[in-house]
């Protein structure tokens, strides 16, 4: 029993001491721990006080940056409008200045066009008013008096009316200028000139726009609102999109060839109509809905030679005689004649009696939205034909398409010919090319028999027709 009772303390003494044991080594863990947390923490909390110190002066200095990037660039722009200012002004002021010397207005235009390049929309429309006001873009000067700021860079100026100024720029001159989101505002644009210019989503509210020129501007997606309109033409512009929302005075306005596709413009706005009557000029345009109001058309002038039959001789023609002149004359036919045809129309015809050229140039400009939206056809037709029959005696027709710039758009033109007696009628249909401006109609006539009295050798040419028209299908 008492071998039992000192096994059992034995036993209880090394649970203890082991317990004992387990205690100590596991608070000595807990404080290595805490020893290294509290080694770790201040480190740890430097650190990440670095961290946010060098992003908060990383920061501050970015900004600091930005603002004196910000300063310098308007310290720069505003250097560049003050040079430009103070070289206008020393040339203006100069006593050997003439305003109508190309020579002495092309330092400025040079000048006026870098700075409008280099400077912020306030500091444009500051020069714009400072050129305005010294009348060097002005509508009521003399040409030679005017400054040529074509591609001059305007986007995105603002022109407005405030309680300190005014917005005076009647007579303004700026045409082929680049002004998409140009903004007027309260502006008096009266006999301005824009013609050429690309505006588009530009801006005009309550602006008095009488006689300004809108001529081939680009004004897609533009908004006039509230403005004044009397005799504004807008003759060959794109006005596709374009806001006319409470516009009341639109009369006698000009909406030739113009593009109004897709355009809120109202049917009163657009006819101008008054007491019943309308005041507006909508020809060879494209309606807000897609429908064209183009309607056959004769272009050609005085193809039966009825006036230039009756012309004296230094008076203008429309006809250009190639070589020299007589070699296509006009004839006024004689009743009962014999020995010449008689006309198909009037009392007149060309003759030629050796080999001869005559030609003339057809302006279709106020076509050119409908032609370049492939909408325009064209019938050219004659009436011609040689006193013999036979190849050597010859009349040909040709026809072709010119662009803007003077160069033919087909290598080869369309041709008529005959070889017959007169009159013989032929014709041909074509559509007009994209970019048509000019349609060149020339006549060649070849007669190489000798004439005698009694049998007058010649061919003759009557009745020249060039109709346009929507084309329909026309191939």
């Amino acid at each position: 029993m008492q071998i039992q009772d000192t096994k059992t303390n034995a036993i209880a003494k090394d649970v203890v001491s082991t317990f004992t044991a387990a205690k100590s080594s596991k608070l000595a863990r807990c404080t290595v721990w805490v020893n290294l947390i509290v080694a770790v923490v201040p480190s740890i909390v430097f650190g990440v006080f670095t961290v946010v110190f060098t992003l908060q002066q990383n920061a501050f200095a970015a900004v600091a940056h930005e603002q004196e990037q910000h300063q310098a660039s308007e310290q720069r722009i505003q250097s560049i409008f003050d040079n430009c200012v103070d070289v206008i002004s020393e040339i203006l002021l100069s006593p050997n200045f003439n305003r109508s010397d190309i020579n002495h207005l092309q330092p400025i235009q040079v000048k006026v066009i870098t700075a409008l390049q280099r400077l912020d929309p306030p500091h444009k429309r500051d020069v714009i008013f400072y050129l305005h006001v010294n009348k060097l873009i002005r509508n009521d000067f003399p040409p030679e008096f005017r400054l040529d700021l074509r591609g001059a860079d305007l986007n995105g100026v603002e022109f407005a009316t405030s309680r300190k100024t005014r917005c005076v720029l009647n007579d303004v001159y700026l045409p082929r200028i680049l002004a998409s989101n140009i903004i007027f505002s309260g502006c008096e644009l009266d006999r301005s000139n824009f013609e050429d210019s690309v505006m588009d989503q530009s801006q005009f509210y309550n602006c008095s726009l009488g006689f300004s020129k809108f001529l081939n501007v680009n004004l897609e997606k533009a908004i006039f609102q509230r403005n004044m309109y009397w005799k504004t033409d807008f003759s060959g512009s794109s006005l596709a999109q374009t806001s006319f929302t409470n516009s009341s005075w639109l009369y006698f306005v000009n909406f030739t060839n113009v593009d109004l596709l897709g355009s809120d413009i109202t049917e009163n706005n657009l006819l101008g109509q008054q007491s019943g009557s309308t005041t507006n000029i909508v020809f060879n345009s494209r309606l807000p809905n897609g429908s064209l109001t183009l309607h056959s058309t004769q272009v050609v002038q005085d193809g039966g030679a009825e006036e230039e039959c009756m012309r004296a001789p230094d008076s203008p023609t429309p006809w250009k005689m190639h070589i020299t002149r007589e070699l296509i004359l006009t004839h006024r036919y004689v009743d009962n004649s014999s020995l010449y045809p008689v006309p198909v129309e009037g009392n007149c015809y060309f003759l030629a009696k050796k080999i001869s050229m005559l030609g003339q140039g057809i302006d279709v400009r106020n076509l050119s939205r409908l032609i370049d939206l492939g909408q325009v056809a064209c019938n050219v037709s004659v009436y011609f034909g040689c006193s013999q029959s036979t190849p050597s005696n010859q009349i040909v027709l040709s026809f072709g398409f010119i662009d803007a710039n003077g160069w033919p758009l087909v290598t080869a033109p369309y041709v008529l010919t005959t070889t017959e007696k007169p009159f013989r009628f032929q014709s041909i249909t074509t559509s007009l090319l994209i970019g048509t401006r000019f349609i060149n109609v020339h006549m060649q006539v070849v007669v190489h028999n000798q004439s005698t009295s009694e049998s007058p050798q010649y061919c003759v040419i009557d009745k020249i027709r060039v109709v346009v028209f929507h084309k329909e299908g026309t191939s």
